[in-house]
């Protein structure tokens, strides 16, 4: 599947409704048998308040993932090398975003992601990622219910973030990341 574009009116932002929309599509397209789903994580210019992309966040916060080879293809060669300076073990941009640290980081200094993937095979990291996310946005708001089904989601209750890393979650954390865990 690749999503070419979502759009989410500014009521309803914050509000849990893209990731409700985004855990049902994963929950069909597991059902239909697909495979991965792509897209171009867009960013603007944050000074662009008419017509704002924050997918380059949003998309790997969710367990969208890519190369950070692909960056060369993107035209980013000179975002590779900071991100290589930055997070010398990281491959992917889920390595950088692994720690609050690298989602600062990226959020600040991210780009676009042209070749986004997510990946629905079953355990995937993709997966373990959303799922790390829904328990976060959860803990975010104990009072409220999360009105998400994910009965067809993989259970992960036995989690832990070395399910995520890939080996990389050994890179020195500062001491917000200590506490974020």
């Amino acid at each position: 599947i690749h999503n070419d574009e979502f759009w989410m009116d500014k009521a309803h932002q914050g509000s849990g409704l893209g990731t409700e929309v985004f855990g049902k599509q994963i929950e069909n397209a597991q059902e239909l048998g697909v495979d991965y789903i792509d897209c171009h994580a867009a960013r603007t210019n944050p000074q662009d308040i008419t017509n704002p992309h924050n997918g380059y966040y949003t998309w790997p916060r969710f367990g969208y993932d890519q190369s950070i080879k692909d960056l060369d293809i993107s035209g980013h060669s000179d975002l590779k090398r900071k991100i290589m300076e930055e997070f010398p073990q990281a491959e992917t941009i889920l390595d950088v975003m692994l720690t609050k640290n690298g989602q600062d980081w990226w959020k600040k200094n991210g780009r676009d992601l042209f070749h986004a993937k997510f990946d629905l095979t079953p355990g995937s990291r993709s997966l373990k990622v959303f799922h790390l996310y829904l328990q976060e946005r959860s803990n975010r708001a104990a009072s409220k219910s999360l009105a998400m089904s994910t009965n067809n989601l993989q259970s992960f209750s036995d989690l832990d973030i070395d399910d995520v890393g890939n080996g990389v979650e050994n890179m020195p954390l500062t001491d917000d990341d200590t506490a974020a865990l």
